[in-house]
């Protein structure tokens, strides 16, 4: 993945160097984007790892224990976003462009902490003490890295409409099941996973040509492969919100 990162940005480089100055100036040939994006994702996770077993402490003698149901479901994550785009200094692909886009993802932390990624926290069923279970999904990647080909249709008075797809590289994700004990996670097992695919998108957008500065709102929704190390590949259904603003140089 970080040799794909680095090659496109040598790309985006050596195309801006070939290019006359004015041509960049006069073509809007590079352009830069800040965006807030609000993540959606319902996670298909392996049956295998929804069941947590009791602590082996808290078991009472004769008594199995049993454990609830974790599901990680769905949750929402921000996350901040970088792009930078290139448009052919070409007439007829005027309306065209490829981006490359770094989303920091927010949630989660590298050290895999208390309380921290998505997760879903379930107290014992039996023995009936306040101790609890937890399944979580938490990030080892903290980008999002993404190649988007987009399209802006005008539409009049520097509004256009907006459309393409961006492929998301595959994303670092940490499986962990285990307890929650005196404040601390004792882990029980874990697997590393994955997330990759396509997420088509529409919006709207406006620029204003003297400037060179403008905004855009853009919703997208994609199913997302997930490549689990340890068990059979799932799914992950998503959908987001983007508001962004972008600068032509």
């Amino acid at each position: 993945m970080k040799k794909i990162a680095t090659l496109v940005l040598l790309l985006l480089a050596s195309v801006v160097a070939a290019q006359e100055k004015s041509s960049l100036f006069d073509l809007g040939f590079l352009e830069g984007g800040l965006a807030y994006s609000v993540w959606g994702l319902k996670f298909d996770l392996p049956p295998q790892v929804r069941i947590t077993p009791v602590f082996p402490g808290d078991l009472q003698p004769g008594q199995k224990g049993i454990a609830r149901k974790a599901t990680v479901d769905a949750d929402f994550v921000g996350t901040l976003d970088f792009s930078l785009s290139v448009r052919p200094p070409v007439e007829v692909l005027d309306h065209v462009s490829l981006s490359y886009v770094a989303r920091y993802v927010a949630y989660g932390d590298l050290e895999h902490g208390y309380h921290n990624g998505i997760a879903d926290y379930e107290q014992y069923v039996q023995p009936a003490w306040l101790a609890y279970t937890y399944t979580k999904l938490d990030r080892t990647d903290a980008f999002v890295l993404e190649l988007a080909l987009n399209v802006d249709v005008p539409i009049g008075d520097g509004y256009s409409f907006l459309g393409g797809c961006r492929y998301l590289f595959p994303f670092g994700m940490k499986w962990e099941q285990g307890w929650d004990r005196y404040a601390e996670e004792v882990e029980w097992r874990s697997s590393d996973v994955h997330m990759s695919g396509f997420a088509p998108y529409i919006g709207i957008g406006y620029a204003d040509p003297p400037a060179g500065a403008g905004w855009n709102i853009l919703v997208s929704k994609a199913r997302y492969k997930m490549e689990w190390d340890d068990y059979a590949d799932t799914h992950c259904d998503s959908w987001g919100v983007e508001f962004g603003i972008t600068v032509k140089f």
